[in-house]
């Protein structure tokens, strides 16, 4: 559920919630925290795991090609397809709201009536969000490798986790709805869903 992965100079102690301690000789080294529960699994070089194997594609190694093809024959809504790390890895709930905003699609689209222009649309939304993530470090509640926090956070969204903000586009008050076991703010004039 999240963590961090940090250096740690030799002069430094590693926080009291340490997992995990890397020292080399030199005696710098990292560490790992978890945030609230995970696991740890050691591999040799090149060997497989399957967890990992059973992983989607990274969105950045997908031409948009490849990513039309992920919805080929699928079904249900686009966003439980989307935070399902086996359909496509590294989309959690703090991002999809931004993107599914972008793209102008309401998380419970059903795939099947997804267009072309809606899936370009929806490749170039995802791009353009973790594009900004990463231009900022990442996001405010994460720290980066060297322990720097990021500075992509809730004024970086359009409107999402706000109660009563108005679309940036038009002008409509946002509205929460439940999306299975998350809920999502969306604006209902832009984000339409298809019957």
């Amino acid at each position: 559920m999240g963590g961090e992965l940090c250096y740690l100079n030799e002069n430094e102690a590693p926080p009291s919630k340490t997992r995990i301690l890397v020292t080399f000789t030199d005696k710098s080294g990292f560490f790992i925290t978890l945030w609230w529960f995970g696991y740890f699994h050691l591999l040799l070089k090149d060997e497989n795991h399957p967890m990992t194997d059973s992983l989607g594609p990274d969105p950045f190694e997908l031409t948009p090609s490849e990513f039309r093809s992920l919805f080929d024959g699928r079904r249900g809504s686009l966003k439980s397809f989307l935070l399902n790390q086996k359909n496509l890895r590294g989309i959690g709930n703090f991002y999809i709201q931004e993107i599914l905003f972008q793209a102008r699609l309401h998380p419970l689209h059903p795939i099947p009536s997804l267009t072309s222009a809606d899936v370009n649309r929806l490749f170039t939304s995802i791009k353009a969000v973790f594009h900004e993530s990463i231009r900022l470090g990442s996001s405010s509640y994460e720290l980066d490798f060297f322990g720097k926090k990021g500075t992509y956070g809730l004024e970086n969204l359009s409107f999402a986790y706000q109660d009563g903000a108005s679309c940036p586009r038009c002008g409509t008050i946002a509205q929460k709805i439940k999306t299975g076991s998350t809920a999502q703010y969306i604006c209902p004039r832009c984000q339409k869903c298809p019957q």
